[in-house]
């Protein structure tokens, strides 16, 4: 019985060929221009021609002969958010130098795997002179379907775009075990999902020596000598800081939905992506040195999560080239399954399994790391920085500490021996780029703005003026200059707090004084002076929020009580003009946050009693005053 053939044209690291030739289909040439790519393909595919060139004008004529053509051609620049017509089009000219060699060769089956935006520009009926072919017609795509891995048995949440001419499997797996239904069904009854955490407990704990034994591959069952288990015994902890950053990235986002920290393991993963020290990192919980830290996932059990077989190898250079390789490919599981369905409709035998190749011809040398920085890296002098005070709340309103504020180009203000850069409390009100609305406040306006309900809500007041209280004694002295926290969020100074630190002194102080589980949905309404504030009010923590982080920004942009005590500690650098020094020659007196919220909420009483005892006498005019009128 013939063998079928497949031709893989940005075949990356080689996922769906793998799948298919663990259903017993041959690779026979395999395209691609990125080295790393082509190298891991050769080595696991040696029965292929692999080439590494662009396919930009690429001859259809020169492929051997082949019976499946594959691939994944990337989207130049293809995004929803680039909103023109010419970069979409753009985006789309390596889809049409692969569906040029779809007409031309004319293959029995085809998968093209892409994003799912691309449905969009694909119509089942694709014009060939849009494809490059001089020709009146139409190229047919039977099939365009989308597919969640997690359903196929991947042990990832991952949905992908499936288009092209192939059969469609039917899924094998659910989110728990299924059963036949009471009118007999024939249908097979799926398996459960493939956890997240069944995968990490299979593998050995990266932080631990490698050791000796066998690892048994927990998507395929076979085993391997752990001396020969690659790409899982490195460096993947992550810093205070890397922790830190991923962990507002996933839980405070200021705009996108929460992601679960560190990840869920009793379902699939999330969609394993190609880089690794983002929102998207996939974060697990580890124990080190008696310690609960955080870390990574390593490059083979992200490679596991992708279905590819633990002896599968990599040859990335570095880590970064090797996590991409396992993050962009196709999950071998999912392209085994459509090859079993192919083998049917050509009348071949059923596999009992998949066809394995259980021992790498050859081993992947360890991935360069590396070399530990021995300074912090060095940022641009006006690096943004924002982020949530208390932490992400709700969707549509927020409060955040930036450093937003310039009144004047940056060399002027330099010149003028002023900072760098203000740092603002700022509300958000709203969302996407037409409904979001934002304002600065000052801790004046802050307090004018609660101070007529801190005046009819005593308990609310007391706690607004205890959390001012301890905000004065824990701040003032310890939060720097503008210039010096500027300095320390661009890697320009280490020793002093640094905005990400100032961020959760200030979080902190709202979650003691104004608890979510008491005020999450307490509603204040402001004096209405702002000209964002959300109709029902703001959230009483983040009434709170803003006027402390207004406070902290007045403490930043002014006070020199800091560079007072911490004078050998101040950032001045001759790079900059003046050493980036405040334009203040004697110390800025800053007023308590607590006692002037105090006096503000005596004379809102004050003028609430008065306007009460006002209206009382014009209903009710004495008898003297009656008599006068009449």
């Amino acid at each position: 019985m013939k063998t079928l053939r497949v031709v893989d044209l940005f075949c990356g690291p080689g996922g769906i060929s793998e799948g298919l030739r663990q259903a017993g289909l041959v690779s026979v040439y395999a395209l691609d221009k990125d080295r790393a790519a082509t190298d891991t393909f050769a080595k696991n595919h040696p029965e292929a021609t692999v080439v590494r060139a662009d396919v930009t004008g690429f001859d259809p004529d020169s492929l051997p002969e082949f019976d499946v053509l594959v691939g994944g051609p990337p989207c130049i620049e293809f995004s929803s958010s680039k909103g023109s017509k010419g970069n979409i089009l753009e985006g789309l000219r390596l889809v049409q130098e692969y569906l040029r060699v779809v007409y031309e060769r004319s293959p029995r089956y085809w998968i093209m795997e892409n994003v799912p935006r691309i449905v969009l520009h694909l119509p089942e009926e694709i014009p060939l002179r849009w494809i490059g072919v001089n020709k009146p017609g139409s190229l047919h795509v039977p099939v365009r379907t989308y597919f969640d891995c997690a359903d196929f048995g991947v042990p990832q949440a991952r949905r992908r775009f499936l288009m092209g001419n192939f059969p469609v499997p039917q899924p094998t797996h659910t989110a728990q075990t299924s059963s036949p239904d009471l009118f007999g069904s024939s249908e097979k009854a799926r398996l459960p999902w493939v956890t997240l955490g069944g995968i990490l407990r299979a593998l050995p704990d990266p932080l631990r020596a490698k050791g000796s034994g066998v690892v048994t591959d927990p998507n395929y069952g076979f085993e391997l000598p752990r001396e020969e288990l690659t790409d899982h015994f490195h460096p993947v902890l992550l810093n205070e800081r890397e922790t830190r950053n991923i962990r507002n990235a996933k839980v405070a986002h200021p705009f996108m939905g929460k992601m679960a920290f560190p990840d869920e393991e009793g379902r699939p993963a999330r969609t394993v992506v190609a880089t690794q020290l983002g929102r998207e990192t996939l974060v697990i919980g580890a124990v080190a040195k008696g310690r609960t830290l955080f870390r990574r996932a390593t490059v083979r059990e992200c490679a596991t999560l992708q279905s590819f077989p633990i002896s599968y190898q990599f040859f990335g250079g570095s880590l970064n080239a090797r996590y991409r390789l396992a993050g962009d490919a196709v999950p071998p599981r999912l392209s085994y399954l459509i090859g079993q369905e192919i083998r049917r409709l050509e009348g071949h035998n059923e596999l009992k399994g998949p066809l394995l190749a259980t021992r790498p011809s050859e081993l992947s040398p360890p991935a360069s790391l590396r070399p530990p920085r021995l300074k912090p890296a060095v940022f641009p002098v006006n690096r943004r920085f924002g982020e949530l005070v208390p932490g992400k709340e709700v969707r549509g309103c927020r409060v955040e500490l930036d450093n937003s504020g310039i009144n004047e180009p940056m060399l002027a203000q330099l010149a003028k021996g002023n900072h760098i850069l203000l740092w603002k409390a700022r509300l958000y009100v709203g969302e996407g780029s037409k409904n979001l609305k934002t304002e600065t406040f000052s801790i004046e306006a802050a307090l004018e703005e609660v101070a007529s309900y801190c005046a009819v809500n005593r308990e609310v007041a007391k706690r607004f003026e205890a959390m001012l209280g301890e905000a004065e004694k824990r701040l003032v002295g310890r939060v720097p200059d503008a210039s010096t926290l500027q300095a320390n969020w661009t890697g320009r100074c280490v020793g002093p707090l640094g905005p990400e630190q100032v961020v959760d002194e200030l979080s902190q102080l709202v979650d003691r004084h104004f608890p979510a589980q008491k005020y999450a949905n307490t509603f204040m309404p402001l004096s209405g002076k702002s000209r964002i504030v959300p109709d029902r009010g703001l959230r009483v923590r983040l009434a709170a929020a803003l006027v402390l982080t207004a406070y902290c920004a007045a403490l930043i942009n002014e006070d020199t009580h800091w560079v007072e005590v911490n004078s050998d500690s101040r950032f001045i650098s001759p790079e900059w003009p003046t050493g980036g020094r405040t334009r203040a020659a004697k110390k800025v007196h800053i007023f308590s946050p607590a006692d002037q919220l105090s006096r503000l909420v005596k004379a809102r009483a004050s003028e609430s009693a008065f306007r009460v005892s006002h209206a009382s006498s014009e209903a009710f005019p004495s008898k003297a005053a009656a008599a006068r009128s009449a």
